[in-house]
């Protein structure tokens, strides 16, 4: 997964194909060496001040890169700028242009091949069923999300079972003449959308091996992703997330930006992060389930026993290097899952020090340990 430069090694990067947010950028920013974002991203982080306090010190460390459409040299950002993107960030993005800039290099034949796999899905009924079924989905979760919004800011809290009926028997009506509209006479997967995927998909693994995909794309993208050598990020995240309370983070945004980027200067960060990576590869279960985040602590137990095992030394050399006889005897005591150092502080941090500076020990149990300090 990682590490490497994005564009010579594109196995080693991540694409945010939904509409990036805080959270998303921070973890990616952590796990993968490269994130790349699409054009559209420079008006979402315009007109939010957090997510570009965020996104800048990234576009300045060459981590973060904005994706130009194929023929484009320089991202025309005076074209796509709203009035209230404000006047620091217009100027960012206007003098930086050329830097956070990347052109995608697509296949001499690639009309060719985005024309050829836009028919074969045509031609694939259950894939376009699959697609329709999950864009009335997208409806009816589009309504009901206006509604408890609108609910929301009207302070309206609870409501009588007869006006609840009542209200939910019109959102019925009025999903049903969205479903029709859609049925009759706009095709939300017809071919030119089903081309723009394609052309898509092809962009994004020009230049990353993983996609972050957003909840209303998820259908397609699951169903192409192998077609086209990318795989989901969520796998990566959501394992990131099984791992981080062994840190003491309750999640990516308790990491600075700052602090990632001094992460990221970590000698056995690159290392650590190809062994999270096999980690999460070795996991069967769907990262969409809610067992995959156990099935990946489990397997993080037992790389953390195979650490120990193949680096454990005998007690009698280790008292005379360490200076403390017997050091080694709690060492199965340690509780694995919250980091080699665990609780047994008194144990571990000798420990934790030995392997450090007299073996050079680098790898993710004691990466892991060393983000909780």
């Amino acid at each position: 997964m990682i590490p490497g430069n994005g564009m010579s090694d594109p196995n080693k990067s991540v694409f945010i194909s939904s509409d990036p947010d805080v959270q998303t950028m921070k973890a990616c920013s952590l796990l993968w060496e490269n994130v790349f974002v699409f054009e559209r991203f420079v008006e979402d982080v315009g007109n939010n001040p957090r997510l570009f306090s965020v996104a800048r010190p990234l576009l300045e460390a060459g981590i973060l890169k904005v994706v130009v459409s194929p023929g484009e040299k320089q991202l025309q950002v005076w074209d796509k700028i709203y009035y209230t993107m404000g006047k620091e960030r217009f100027e960012f993005f206007e003098q930086n242009a050329s830097k956070i800039v990347v052109q995608p290099q697509l296949p001499s034949d690639s009309e060719k091949l985005i024309a050829e796999s836009t028919r074969l899905d045509l031609d694939n009924q259950k894939l376009v069923a699959g697609l329709m079924t999950s864009a009335y989905a997208g409806v009816e979760r589009r309504w009901k999300t206006d509604l408890a919004a609108a609910a929301r800011a009207r302070g309206i809290t609870s409501m009588p079972k007869t006006m609840k009926q009542a209200l939910d028997k019109d959102l019925e009506r009025l999903i049903g003449i969205d479903r029709k509209f859609m049925e009759e006479s706009w095709h939300p997967w017809d071919e030119p959308t089903l081309r723009y995927y394609n052309r898509t998909l092809l962009t994004q693994s020009a230049v990353s091996s993983s996609v972050n995909i957003g909840l209303e794309d998820h259908p397609f993208y699951s169903a192409k992703l192998s077609q086209y050598n990318l795989d989901d990020a969520k796998r990566y995240l959501t394992g990131w997330e099984a791992l981080l309370p062994s840190t003491g983070r309750l999640g990516p945004d308790d990491f600075a930006v700052q602090e990632i980027l001094e992460i990221r200067k970590r000698s056995d960060w690159r290392k650590s992060m190809n062994e999270f990576a096999k980690i999460c590869e070795t996991v069967t279960e769907n990262p969409y389930d809610p067992e995959f985040k156990s099935a990946v602590k489990d397997a993080y137990m037992l790389f953390t026993h195979d650490v120990i095992d193949k680096y454990r030394v005998s007690a009698k050399s280790t008292a005379r290097e360490v200076g403390k006889a017997g050091l080694f005897t709690g060492i199965s005591l340690i509780p694995v899952l919250g980091g080699i150092a665990g609780t047994v502080t008194g144990i571990a941090d000798p420990i934790l020090r030995y392997f450090r500076e007299k073996k050079r020990q680098q790898t993710l149990p004691f990466f892991l340990s060393d983000l909780a300090a």
